[in-house]
């Protein structure tokens, strides 16, 4: 899913959008939807790798946060408005709700990561002084 979002940034949507039939603003809207709503795939992908060598109990202690966790940040993404209202040059609600739960996401990944494998490697080394 990653390689598809990174090769879909490199393909762009405005060409997407024109193959053969013109410029649809509608079009633009729904990919750029789409877009952003997959965006937390990258950094779950990142954390994937980084615990697909770790004991189990740090991959399902990451893997149970991450069940919840990304589809409440897709539906906070979702439901975030498009344009701010008031200053013309105001941040996206919707890209501060993006990098908001991108740094919540690995922020918490890493807190929950390093807990868990400092309390199994700790378990680790009582249980080989027995």
């Amino acid at each position: 899913m990653t390689a598809v979002l990174l090769v879909w940034n490199y393909v762009g949507n405005v060409r997407l959008c024109t193959l053969g039939w013109g410029l649809h603003e509608n079009c633009l809207n729904f990919f750029y939807a789409i877009g952003i709503s997959l965006l937390p795939i990258i950094p779950l992908a990142l954390f994937s790798l980084i615990t697909y060598k770790m004991k189990e109990e740090v991959f399902q202690a990451w893997r149970n946060f991450s069940y919840w966790f990304i589809p409440l940040s897709m539906v906070v993404i979702a439901l975030s408005p498009q344009y701010a209202d008031g200053f013309m040059m105001a941040p996206s609600p919707k890209g501060l709700a993006v990098v908001g739960t991108g740094i919540l996401y690995i922020f918490i990944s890493s807190i929950i990561i390093l807990r868990t494998w400092i309390k199994t490697r700790k378990e680790g080394e009582v249980v080989g002084k027995r």
